[in-house]
Order: structure tokens, then sequence, then C-alpha cells
């Protein structure tokens, strides 16, 4: 990964999408054009002279759908961290972010998360433009006490060149991760790996390469990269590479060899922002692999000598300020080649004034210069033309070889024995994470407990009963359970409360009721209807929800002309419970549920919904559904019928009971999820995208309990009692189910900045 982006090639260098041209000065106005920014390409826009503007990051960041970092959110990390802010926060230079507010969430809990950037080798030496990412997340490293993995993508860079070999690459990287040490890491908790060393030593970093790559499609990365039918198959194939250290499971050295733990670690990705479409890709499938998403923090270019139009290249040695510069050279080219701001003669600039927006030395000085009282007297200073652009560029001058130089004398000590140290997977890792982590139960004032809903619900809604006569007997079957099977240590399970007094409020007051009529049903029984069969008189509508998911099917085992095989499900569920208020009635609400499948899961994280659990099933097994802070249990599937509308594209609707007999879920008003009536013509392996509704009943007569004297869990009449979930009814074989409801439980959707619930998948990928 290069965090300032692969754009060190030339832009026309095979593969690269094609480079933007300026017309000359003389040749008058020109057509305009957006700027481009991507991986591989960094250009600002072409306005109606052919100049060149300086990027609009608020634009980008929009485009992106990224979320600007906020004031708010910058006091709170320092509220949290009890540190200052980089510069680089206070500045804008670092100006959006994906989910920043939930690493700063396990931050205050004391929970594990790590970073993770990276640095595509592609010279001897880095420039300064390639430091800066580096300084932030060294920064970042010191203030959480956490760890951090460096990748090297060697790879990337020698498959996006025919220039480059193999010997230039391997090279790259031995130096390259010298200049990246001499940045200051800690060896204690930094971890440098070179890809084409790591993967072909790693099984698990290759494995989550592998998941990546069947996950990813040539049109997707088509669509994001830009690629085409000219590119070699290894530059579509390195996105999942670039997304794999973005997975704790992938560094076993480090968290430790249980994936069952390590998968719900999550990370935070400081880098450049042109590096965001390779992890939208990697949040995109990291829900399809039962993983956490990674949070990623963006910042802006340091951009070129020639201007803020584009931005430091390796290759172009006039653009840049190299580590390795001497003071003379670093003089030299702010002199000679660094774009001013200013005007074209003293006395227009006494007059105007100078522009710091473009000024190039000005901007660097925004990057280097640490004291914020001086930046902004040289700012102001040069903006009413009090400052010249000479003495702007001597400042300029003095800074950069202060950096310059305090990083060469640090990279004169670093040796191969060192680089040794911070490739080493044979050392134990030290890191403390927040000394001081809040508890959760203490999070919020006692007063306040009891007037607040679980996360995920609407605390206004009162108890009511449903409008739906009973049709049939309710789903109650006792059961015995089998306990401690695995032994689940306390630590890898969390605790549940059954709720069998209701303390979490239904939403049954909306006097709405499940819609039932299909088109065609065929029970196993064999009986066919038209209808599914409605909730037992003794439930009550608990809870609501739209849910957007994927079923994944196999062809690989089976003939042509059978249908595809149901492999696994996954599920998030997003409370629907709060839309209630504002919709007419359910028929506004059913139309909502095609939206939602063409809405993109970006766009649900930003807040539309807030998750309340997940439905996971494996191997067309019984589904294991979490409602968080609700229950956790199983179902199986009681009857089905043809959607009414477009039967053929949409999932068939369906009632299921859950194992203990505490509840009845319905799943209706499917959008999509309808596999194809055969294999024929079908890949051995595919995925489908739904949506759709899930209606939650619950017996209000039923309590559970667990006998001191047996390991049974035991149905009826009982007061409210904490059980842990991995005890509820375990199917042949149980081993393998106590394993999915041991995931299942661990479900967690943690609140970010702006107070939305973030869903956290983490079924087990078997």
């Amino acid at each position: 990964m290069a965090t300032t982006g692969p754009s060190d090639l030339p832009a026309d260098a095979p593969g690269q999408p094609p480079k933007p041209t300026q017309a000359p000065a003389d040749q008058g106005p020109t057509s305009t054009s957006e700027q481009v920014i991507t991986p591989f390409t960094v250009a600002g826009g072409v306005d109606e002279t052919g100049n060149v503007v300086a990027i609009d990051y608020q634009k980008l960041t929009r485009d992106f759908g990224a979320t600007a970092l906020t004031k708010e959110l910058i006091d709170r990390f320092e509220k949290v961290t009890g540190k200052k802010a980089h510069r680089f926060m206070r500045r804008g230079i670092v100006i959006s972010h994906r989910e920043f507010g939930s690493i700063l969430d396990a931050y205050e809990k004391g929970e594990a998360f790590y970073l993770y950037t990276g640095r595509g080798p592609s010279s001897d030496s880095m420039h300064v433009g390639h430091a800066t990412p580096f300084e932030f997340t060294r920064y970042l490293q010191e203030v959480f006490d956490c760890p951090l993995v460096i990748q090297l993508t060697d790879d990337e860079k020698f498959l996006h060149s025919d220039k480059i070999t193999l010997a230039d690459v391997e090279k790259y990287a031995r130096e390259n991760a010298k200049d990246i040490i001499a940045l200051g890491f800690d060896p204690k908790k930094t971890f440098i790996f070179v890809n084409s060393d790591y993967i072909s030593s790693s099984k698990p970093f290759y494995s989550n390469v592998l998941l990546m790559e069947k996950r990813t499609t040539i049109n997707q990365i088509k669509g994001t990269f830009g690629f085409n039918d000219s590119n070699n198959i290894g530059e579509f194939a390195f996105a999942a590479k670039q997304s794999a250290p973005a997975f704790a499971t992938s560094f076993p050295h480090i968290f430790g060899p249980d994936p069952l733990k390590t998968r719900k670690i999550p990370c935070l990705i400081p880098c450049a922002i042109d590096q965001d479409p390779y992890f939208r890709q990697c949040r995109d499938n990291a829900p399809k692999l039962k993983y956490k998403k990674p949070a990623i923090i963006h910042s802006i270019f340091l951009p070129a000598l020639q201007g803020p139009g584009s931005k430091m290249s390796a290759s172009v040695d006039t653009s840049a300020i190299f580590l390795s510069d001497k003071p003379n050279q670093i003089k030299n080219k702010i002199n000679k080649y660094a774009f001013s701001g200013g005007q074209d003669t003293q006395e227009r600039h006494r007059e105007l004034g100078g522009r710091t927006s473009k000024d190039v030395p000005y901007q660097y000085l925004s990057f280097f210069l640490e004291d914020d009282d001086e930046l902004q007297r040289l700012h102001d200073g040069y903006e009413k033309g009090e400052i010249l652009t000479g003495e702007m560029k001597k400042r300029c001058i003095e800074v950069l070889q202060e950096y310059v130089g305090a990083f060469q004398e640090r990279r004169a000590k670093v040796t191969d024995e060192t680089v040794k140290e911070f490739t080493s997977t044979s050392r134990k890792f030290e890191y403390g994470l927040n000394p001081n982590p809040v508890k959760v139960d203490q999070a919020k004032p006692a007063a306040a407990k009891s007037a607040e809903a679980p996360k995920g619900h609407q605390k206004t809604v009162s108890v009511g009963r449903v409008p739906v006569e009973a049709k049939v007997e309710n789903c109650l079957i006792a059961i015995v359970a089998v306990v401690g099977l695995l032994g689940a240590t306390a630590d890898a399970t969390r605790l549940f409360e059954r709720r069998s007094d209701l303390d979490a409020p239904p939403v049954s007051a909306s006097g709405w009721s499940v819609p039932l009529q299909g088109s065609k049903t065929c029970q196993s029984a064999g009986e066919c209807t038209d209808s599914l069969t409605g909730p037992a008189s003794n439930t009550i509508l608990q809870a609501l929800a739209i849910g957007k998911g994927l079923l994944n099917f196999t062809c690989d085992d089976q003939e042509p002309g059978t249908a595809p095989r149901l492999v696994d499900e996954f599920t998030e569920l997003f409370n629907a419970a709060p839309m209630i208020p504002a919709l007419r009635n359910e028929e506004t609400f059913h139309s909502l549920v095609p939206l939602v499948l063409a809405y993109s899961y970006e766009r649900m994280d930003n807040g539309t919904l807030n998750c309340m659990g997940s439905i996971g099933t494996l191997d067309g097994a019984a589904s294991v559904i979490t409602l968080y802070d609700i229950d956790t249990f199983e179902a199986h599937l009681a009857e089905e019928v043809l959607a009414p509308d477009d039967p053929e594209d949409n999932a068939l609707w369906s009632r299921s009971c859950s194992t203990d007999g505490a509840w009845e879920v319905y799943h209706v008003e499917t959008s999509g999820g309808r596999p194809p009536a055969s294999c024929q013509g079908q890949p051995a392996v595919f995925e489908i995208e739904y949506a759709s509704e899930y209606w939650f009943y619950r017996h209000f007569d039923v309590n559970f309990a667990i006998s001191s004297n047996s390991n049974e869990l035991v149905v009826g009449p009982a007061p409210k009692q904490r059980i842990n979930p991995d005890i509820l009814h375990l199917a042949i074989p149980a081993q393998r189910r106590q394993m999915q409801l041991q995931e299942a439980a661990a479900l967690e959707c943690v609140a970010d900045d702006d107070e939305f619930a973030r869903p956290w998948g983490d079924l087990v990928e078997w």
C-alpha cells in the first residue's frame, strides 16, 4: 500500500490511466475538466484558461461518501485520550474518516484494536510527502499505545510498472523500511512486513487474501479503479492483498492464534485519501466474511512544488523534497520550483496581499511547522502583504532543512539488524491500550439507566397486544440443552439477559400486524396454502427490523438441472421501530424495503438506521439470531410462501420458531434474494443480496431458568435469570452449533461519534 498512492509511477506507464494534459498558456481558453483522484492518478481540475486548480477536498470527501472530521470529534479525541490533537488534525490536514468514533469507543472501554498503514516502495528514498502519513500514524501509536502493522507492497509496484524489476522492488522495500523506522516507531509495538515475504510464510494472511479474492469480482475492480482489459491479472487481484492486513486474524503472532477472538479486533487505517477506494472494497466485503469493518482516517496530499493541483511524486525529482536531500538541494528546490501565491510585483503584493491557499512554501509550513501561533502570524502577514514571498520561502527552507536533517541523523543509526527486529514474527509485542478504561456499566449515570432503553430500541413505545388471532398452536417446544461442551471461557462469550419481564420495550403499541398473504406455500407435509400462519394469541410484537444481507449459494456439487444449494446467510438487522411514528401505515413501511436494497452499506453505516443485531445461517441449518440487548436464540423454519410480487426475483416469505419456544419470526416483504431455478450456467459459488422485513413476536408467558441440580434448561414460569446464550439448545453436531451461538452472542453494535450504532458481524467463517 502506498500511503500517498501509486502515482509515483508515470501516469502513462503500462496499465495506468492516461496522464491528464494541460493546454499551454499561449493556446488560450480550453475545455474544463474535473479533478481526478484515484490510487493511481492525483490531478486537480482544469479551469477555462487551462490552469490546474487546487484539489477540492470537501468535494472529494462528499464524492467518496466519507465523513468530515469535525471539531466535535477532535474535541472528543482529546477528551478520551487526554492528549492534544496532532497539528494535522488541528489544521485540516487530516480531513475525513470512516467510523473513527468507533475506535474512540473501543479505546474508551479498554478494548483491543490496532493501526494499519503501508507504503508502496518505488524509489530508494521516500520524500517528505511520504513521511507525513507515517508521522501521524506514529503519533496515534504513541497516544493509543497500540500495535501497528506496516505493509510494504513490493508486489504492487512490480505489477504496475514494466520498468521496475523484482530486484528493484526488493531493494526499495529494504531501504524504505529503514526510512520508516527512522520516523520513530516503537519496535515493541510495530510489525513491518514485505508482501512477497509474508504472504509466502503466513497461512492466515494468505487465507484472508483468498477470502477477499473470492468475494471480489472483475467488474467491481473495473468500476472502482478504472481498469480495462489491458491491465494484468496481478493488478486486478492486488486489492485483496491490501485488504488482508485490515483483519487481525492475519497476524496470529501479535494477537494470538484463536480466530474466534482475534476476528473481533478492529483496526484503524491512517492513509492519504486517494487510498480510500481500496478500503471501500475492504469494508464492503468485511461483513460478508464476518469481520469487523476497518475504520479509516484520511489525510490530504502534500502538494508538489509546482502547486496545490497535484502531489509530490518520487518519479519527478523537481516535484519533491526527498528525505535524502542535502540542505542546499532543499534550498534550491524551494527557491527555484516552489509555486508562489504572491503577486507579480512587490508593489501589488504590498497592496493586494498574497494567497496562502496557493502558496506552496506556506502549505509546507502548515505541514511541518509545529508552532500554531507562528503559523498564524505568517498566514496573516502574507495575506495582508506584510510578508513577502522571499520571506515565506526562507522560513520554509529553514523548517524543512531542520526536519530532514533530524531524520537523516536517525536514519544513519538504522541497520539491517534493526530492520530484522521490526520484521521478526518470533518476538513478544508489548502494548497497553487505555490504562483507565470506562466500564460499560459506569458509562452513564445510574439515575439515567431506568429512563434509557437498550441501544437500538425506541424507549417511548409501550406494551400492547397484536390484533391477530392464532390459527394454530404456538411454537413452544420443551427442550433440554447440554451445557459446556466446549468449556467456553467467560471472556469469549458475552452474557445476555433473557428479558422475560419485557424490560426491552416492544413495538406492538403501533397496532401494526405482520403481512401474511403470499402467492403460494408448500409445507413439508405437502399441504399447500396461500398464506403464512399468523402469530399465536399469547404473543406480542417485540421487535421490528429491516434486514439487509447476503445469501450464499453453491452449484459445485449439484447436477446442472438441480436447484442451487444455500450454503450460508448473513443478515444485518436495523431497528425499524423508531420509524413507526413518522409513517402513515404498514404499506408505507413496506415500500421502503426495495429502497434499502438499493441503498449502499456505506450510507447505511453513516447512520440511516440503527443496528440491532444479526442473523447467520450456516450450511442451511438453523438460523442463529442475535437481537442486541434482548436475546440470542436459534430458529428453525416452520413454513414458507412465495412472495406475492415478483416471486421469481424475491426470496420466499417464511415463518420460523425459536427452538426454545419463545419467539416466532416472520421474514416478509422480501426484495431480491431469489436464486435461479437451476444450476444450469451458474458458477460454482455465487451470492445474492436481499432486503426484507423481520417481525419478531415474543410469547409473553414463557420464562427461562437454569436448574441448580442439573445441566438442563428448564422451560416454564421462573424469575428473570442471567444465562449464557451458548447453553441454549445445541443440535447435533453440538460443538459446531455452540460455536455459532458463541459467535452470535459476541455481536456488538458500537456507537460512533454521531451516536449511530454500527453493525459488527462476528459469525464464524467455516
